[in-house]
């Protein structure tokens, strides 16, 4: 009977083996892998050229008429787009262009002051709105400017007087009566080549300044003005004019007066008008301090561009004055 239970117990146990056995297999579920990620850049959007405003002091001047077509042609080197304004000697009008300027949101100034205290005010306002100011010609009594770039006037001023030190000294025996004609609304750079004229005939007691006036820095001013300095004063040996436009029409009157040949004159800018007058070797205009303004037109474009690189500069950029005589002016007109 045992036995018989144990065998049916085996044959049992032999039937589960084999129904599990012959039983189909669960496939497994298949577990994707994972995919890699597509990771776009993100698009930037193009920056475009800078924006540059330019104010002008006026464009009444040869000097100016060259610095702003020196700007025009340079620009697209540099990536700028220029913004250019005259402000015609107006600090009012100046002031409403940098205003304008900041509203446009442009990046950098260039600011030919046209008065250096009065222009302070739109400095600090530009320098709130996180925009450079470089000063050019015309500087700013303010530490925000980056830097100043321009003639040192009073070296220049220094020069013509270095010249009519000599040429009185040489051809007039040491006396000579001087007259001047300044432009006492631009206080740094017109006073300041006033000034370096005096101070090269200092020491020179037989040197007199029987004149100095207001010539509006403009030909048909100066002619006006110099007018009654002939009427008021029958002698006058050298004559200096704080820019070409002034000498030259200081030279027009006289010319009417018929005193022309009675002196010299004595210029500033180096514009090609004087230079071809100086080349003649006939002309009265003995002397001119060029300026170069080209080179400072350039160099404001490459500082402009230091600084949107991150350089610094020192507050003055200065570009030095050239003397233009009857002896160096043709090598001027090449």
């Amino acid at each position: 009977m045992r036995k018989t239970i144990v065998s049916i117990v085996s044959v049992l146990l032999l039937v589960v083996l084999v129904v599990i056995s012959c039983a189909p297999q669960a496939t497994p579920t298949p577990v994707p892998k994972p995919q890699p990620t597509e990771v776009k850049p993100t698009p930037v959007p193009p920056t475009g050229p800078k924006k540059i405003g330019i104010t002008l002091f006026t464009r009444r001047h040869q000097f100016y008429m060259d610095m702003e077509r020196t700007w025009k042609e340079n620009a697209a080197k540099y990536g700028f787009e220029l913004l250019i304004q005259n402000a015609e000697t107006d600090v009012a009008a100046q002031t409403a262009q940098m205003e304008d300027f900041i509203q446009q949101k442009v990046d950098a100034i260039i600011l030919c002051a046209v008065d250096p205290k009065g222009m302070i005010p739109a400095v600090e306002a530009a320098h709130k709105a996180g925009i450079p100011v470089v000063t050019v010609d015309g500087p700013v009594d303010s530490e925000l400017v980056v830097t100043f770039i321009g003639t040192d006037n009073f070296e220049g001023g220094r020069l013509a007087g270095e010249f009519a030190r000599k040429y009185i000294t040489e051809k007039l025996g040491g006396k000579a009566n001087v007259a001047i004609l300044d432009f006492p609304q631009s206080a740094v750079v017109c006073v300041a080549r006033v000034n370096g004229f005096k101070k090269a005939l200092e020491g020179m007691p037989d040197v007199k300044i029987v004149a100095q006036q207001d010539g509006g820095a403009m030909r048909d001013k100066a002619m006006a003005v110099f007018e009654n300095v002939l009427s008021a004063n029958p002698k006058i040996d050298v004559v200096f004019g704080i820019n070409d436009d002034t000498i030259l029409g200081a030279m027009a009157a006289a010319e009417g007066a018929g005193r022309v040949k009675e002196m010299i004159f004595i210029g500033y800018d180096g514009t090609p008008e004087a230079v071809q007058l100086m080349a003649s070797g006939q002309s009265q205009l003995k002397a001119d301090v060029a300026q170069q303004p080209v080179e400072i037109a350039k160099k404001a474009l490459e500082v402009l561009k230091g600084v949107f690189e991150g350089k610094q500069y020192d507050k003055n950029t200065p570009v030095p004055p050239i003397l233009i005589t009857e002896e160096n002016a043709k090598n001027f007109l090449q």
